[in-house]
């Protein structure tokens, strides 16, 4: 067995994160996918060697690698059916949870995301067509085990009633508080 096909434990990820305690932040969001994707540490999908770098440089894209072997560079979506997605990480771990998880529609996805229906469906649709990836494959499942979805799902209701009142009636922010 290759150290890249060795299953996460899930329920360590999903008690590390919760969508209440801040997955909206993109280092966290990302460190949960590459603990998805690399349960047993980073693995170049190039080559499979398992030293490589962490590309830590001001003004670059947060999640970048280098491999020590290769010296490619490459992300968590390097390879897999999110490569040139332009979601976030934080976006695309919250638009799986509620497509999934929640069975919300891809409309109201997109009107919780504030996207564009066409760009909300498109994901979808990668999702569903690279299910048998790695990475959308482990993630989905960590979906599945995830625990206290009826929390999560009440949680997200107030969150998004709470979002609305703020901004108030004509979508200005802080109108409710004026008021």
């Amino acid at each position: 067995m290759k150290k890249s096909d060795k299953e996460p434990d899930y329920l360590a990820i999903a008690s590390e994160t919760s969508f209440e305690a801040g997955i909206t932040d993109e280092a966290t969001a990302l460190h949960v996918l590459e603990r998805l994707r690399w349960p047993c540490g980073t693995v170049c999908p190039f080559c499979a060697h398992p030293r490589c770098y962490s590309f830590d440089v001001a003004g670059c894209r947060l999640g970048r690698h280098t491999c020590a072997e290769c010296r490619r560079q490459f992300t968590v979506f390097t390879q897999s059916g999110l490569h040139r997605c332009k979601w976030p990480a934080s976006d695309i771990l919250i638009f799986t949870w509620f497509i999934y998880r929640e069975e919300w529609s891809v409309a109201q996805t997109a009107e919780w995301f504030n996207y564009n229906y066409t760009s909300a469906w498109r994901l979808k649709r990668r999702i569903d067509l690279n299910r048998s990836c790695p990475l959308i494959r482990r993630l989905l499942r960590m979906h599945e085990v995830w625990p206290n979805s009826e929390d999560a799902r009440f949680d997200a209701t107030v969150r998004m009633e709470s979002q609305i009142a703020a901004e108030g009636v004509n979508g200005e922010k802080g109108s409710a508080e004026k008021q």
